[in-house]
């Protein structure tokens, strides 16, 4: 077969006229790909062998393997954050707020694969693996800086609080969803309680 011929998977042949849009449309692919598949093929054999190319093809746009990843993972997070960004009007919350309704949200199949990668980047990157320890670093500073912009700010407490709340509430979503991978159902009654527990521990009115 030719590996650069195009499929129906592939990007269309009037892209291969246009090295800039059929770059951008692999990238397309390969996001969905990953975002349907999860992060083990998000390597040059796997994505090359699902794209009906070759790994040389995709070294040829994206020059090394890190910067693929960095690039795919741009591309995944760019969606994330336009769905974010609608889910982000009205005003500030509390951290119980907050979590009663984040925690609805990563559970959805709309959400829920864009919160599997990024759990399972930030595990990479905690085990230093490169390049997913620097895109966990950004990951991880994205999350706490959008956390916070939608908490209401506590005027008897420094900046510097505010943002370790932030901090606090982002390990518990990541740490919910690591436990869900193991028992999907386990922690599903709790996860309003968790959250009014947390109400609790940041002295937060009616908790």
């Amino acid at each position: 077969m030719d590996k650069t011929s195009s499929s129906p998977a592939s990007p269309s042949h009037q892209s291969d006229t246009d090295p800039t849009l059929r770059k951008q449309q692999m990238i397309m692919q390969m996001a969905d790909i990953v975002l349907a598949e999860g992060l083990n093929n998000l390597s040059l054999r796997a994505l090359a062998a699902r794209m009906d190319t070759s790994d040389r093809m995709l070294l040829y746009y994206f020059k090394t393997k890190d910067l693929l990843v960095r690039t795919v993972l741009d591309e995944v997070n760019n969606r994330l954050s336009a769905i974010l960004a609608a889910q982000s009007t009205g005003p500030r919350v509390t951290a119980t707020q907050f979590l009663s309704r984040v925690m609805p949200m990563v559970s959805d199949p709309a959400i829920a694969p864009f919160m599997q990668i990024w759990t399972d980047v930030i595990a990479h990157g905690a085990r230093g693996v490169k390049p997913y320890d620097d895109i966990a670093r950004t990951v991880v500073r994205s999350w706490t800086t959008w956390i916070n912009s939608r908490l209401v700010s506590n005027p008897e407490e420094s900046p510097e609080n505010d943002a370790a709340r932030a901090t606090f509430l982002l390990a518990c979503v990541e740490g919910i969803m690591l436990l869900a991978q193991v028992n999907p159902e386990g922690l599903q009654p709790g996860k309003t309680d968790i959250a009014h527990i947390v109400g609790t521990l940041f002295g937060e009115p009616g908790q």
